[in-house]
Order: C-alpha cells, then structure tokens, then sequence
C-alpha cells in the first residue's frame, strides 16, 4: 500500500453535509478537478467510471456510516488520479462485507465491489474518528 498523497493545492477539496442530496455536488468538483488535468475533449470519457465509483463511497459514508460530512481530496499523479475520501461516520469493518455472489441474493456488497472494480487500488483505513477511503483512477494520456 502506497502512501496517501499530497493533496494537489491545484485541486480544489470540497466538503458535503452529511445528506443524500448534497453527494450531487461531486460531479461539478469531478469535472472541474480533470479540467485542471486534461483537454476538455477527454472529461466526459473519464468522468462517468469515476464520478459512479466517488457518488458510491460518499453514499456509503452517509447512508452506512451515517456521516454528518464527507470530504473529498484529489491529487494528481502520472496517468492517475487518486482521490481521498474522508468522512466522521462510524468504522467500517470489511470482514463483515460479504462479496456478492453471482446467482444468490444479497443485499449488500454490490456497490463496493464496484468501486473495487472502477479503480486501480482502493484502500480503506481509519485515522483517529475518521474513515479514510483512497481510490486511485487510471487516466489515459493527454
């Protein structure tokens, strides 16, 4: 596991309440954090698979954890974007997250094993009463 990078003071951070309707706001940040990083002509190819994987780890962090904010920080590295989502919420436990199998029902698991699918790394830790989420999103070359 790689450090979590410097957040890029290039890239603005934003910071959401803890409600469903404000993890809207992550697709305006993600769009303006890769028009800082490639031609406008390759945002909307990249955006969707990222914007999916992010709107999912915030929705996580407000509907699981019940976080009262959610934090998000990108950081620019070569041919990839690593973002770090923070939140207040309770701790998650991945050992009690049960990895959906094809053909039986379940629940719950489907949203994270798509993130783990959309990203090149992700990696959950917590830091004193924080959950801290670090996706890693390969870019192509501009």
């Amino acid at each position: 596991m790689s450090p979590t990078p410097t957040p890029d003071p290039n890239l603005p951070p934003l910071t959401l309440a803890g409600e469903l309707e404000a993890i809207r706001d992550v697709t305006a940040w993600l769009h303006e954090v890769l028009s800082k990083l490639m031609p406008a002509n390759k945002v909307e190819d990249t955006a969707g698979s990222v914007e999916l994987a992010l709107v999912e780890l915030a929705t996580n962090s407000v509907v699981h954890a019940c976080a009262s904010k959610v934090s998000l920080e990108a950081a620019a590295g070569p041919n990839s974007l690593t973002v770090v989502l923070r939140d207040d919420g309770v701790r998650f436990y991945a050992d009690e997250v049960t990895a959906p199998t094809p053909g039986v029902p379940q629940v719950h698991g489907y949203g994270l094993m798509l993130v783990e699918q959309l990203t090149e790394d992700l990696v959950y830790s917590r830091h004193d009463d924080q959950n801290e989420w670090r996706a890693v999103f390969a870019l192509e070359d501009s």
